[in-house]
């Protein structure tokens, strides 16, 4: 999968600087604006990615109890390694960008989200639980389309005790090609300052960049205590969905264990972005986009994104969106989720209060 940045870096040269410009719009249009296709490659690439990470912990037995923290440093070395050994190239301009659409498939292309997703798999296939493994973003003030670094974003990983570490394979890769063009773009993981940053220094770090807004209320969402006590016959809480950030994952576990026959009730508010566009829904979803539904929906009738339920890992659907009152039909714990198979690019949360009881 890898070599194929060879193949890129010479198809740019020879090919992509003749490009009329006719031919540049069109791929600017695919670039910016197109909506990528699903296609099973993805999810091959994806089980790949987490079965490599699975291989690095049966390689070194210690990670298997290790922090969140040092997992994902010994993951992201080993990531780079693979791309090191590749000779992989970095997209972090136009021209790049270009040839990436052109020639590369959907993980071979090295941009931010590109390495995103690839770290994320493989931290998943680690073991770090996917409620620690989250994304954080930046955008520039001014959008213009020449400029395909007017956003960027990277992963981020929440250590046991809490404190966030950001792990930015783009970024070191830009770096190492603005300070030493051509030589080895993924080289020295161990001691990048991007191979676990604290969240604090990367965000000044890519304010010095030119990104002035921060994602953290959109992709990130420190979880709001729940104190549930599992042995109350009743009560009421709120939780966020996601509890940190969209990972990929479209249930979360309240942890509240229901009786068969008990009445809940859930109150849901907020706003979610799916794919990250410029359409933004409520907890009843939206219906705006035919394929959300019919391909990337749990339910197509009801809207895509819109707050669901089930009790227990294993139990039905049930349409929640901003308001439901409903009988639990047999036993087991809460859990909610989304109306959409494939999460991991939305932003955005809900905030849904929860109360369970014979009186709701």
């Amino acid at each position: 999968m890898l070599p194929i940045q060879e193949i890129v870096i010479m198809l740019k040269k020879k090919i992509v600087y003749r490009l009329l410009p006719m031919a540049i719009v069109l791929a600017l249009f695919f670039i910016v604006i197109a909506e990528p296709a699903a296609s099973d490659q993805e999810s091959d690439d994806a089980k790949v990615l987490r079965q490599f990470g699975e291989q690095i912990v049966k390689n070194n037995p210690s990670l298997a109890s290790a922090s969140n923290l040092e997992k994902a440093k010994a993951g992201f070395v080993e990531y780079l390694k693979k791309l090191s050994a590749s000779n992989a190239g970095v997209s972090n301009d136009v021209w790049g960008r270009i040839s990436d659409k052109l020639f590369a498939d959907e993980r071979t292309a090295f941009t931010c989200s590109v390495h995103t997703f690839n770290l994320q798999d493989i931290f998943t296939g680690m073991g770090i639980n996917s409620q620690s493994i989250g994304q954080i973003g930046g955008e520039m003030d001014t959008y213009n389309p020449l400029n395909v670094n007017s956003d960027h974003g990277a992963v981020l990983i929440r250590d046991n005790d809490g404190k966030e570490y950001v792990f930015d394979a783009w970024a070191h890769a830009t770096m190492r090609d603005t300070l030493s063009p051509l030589d080895d773009l993924y080289g020295e993981g161990e001691t990048s300052p991007f191979n676990g940053m604290p969240k604090n220094e990367w965000t000044d770090q890519m304010k010095e960049e030119g990104y002035t807004t921060f994602f953290e209320d959109g992709f990130l969402a420190d979880p709001i205590p729940a104190s549930v006590n599992e042995s109350e016959s009743n009560g009421c809480t709120e939780f966020k969905l996601p509890p940190t950030a969209w990972a990929g994952e479209s249930w979360f576990n309240t942890g509240i264990s229901i009786l068969s026959g008990q009445n809940i009730s859930i109150v849901a508010t907020g706003t979610v972005q799916p794919n990250s566009g410029s359409i933004s829904c409520g907890p009843d979803g939206t219906y705006e986009v035919d394929y959300w539904l019919t391909d990337y929906s749990y339910r197509s009738d009801w809207g895509h994104e819109s707050l669901i339920a089930r009790i227990g890992a294993e139990g039905l659907p049930i349409f929640i969106g901003s308001n439901a009152t409903f009988t639990a039909p047999e036993g087991g714990e809460l859990w909610l989720g989304v109306n959409d198979k494939d999460p991991g690019n939305n932003a955005g949360l809900y905030v849904a209060k929860v109360c369970w009881g014979d009186d709701q």
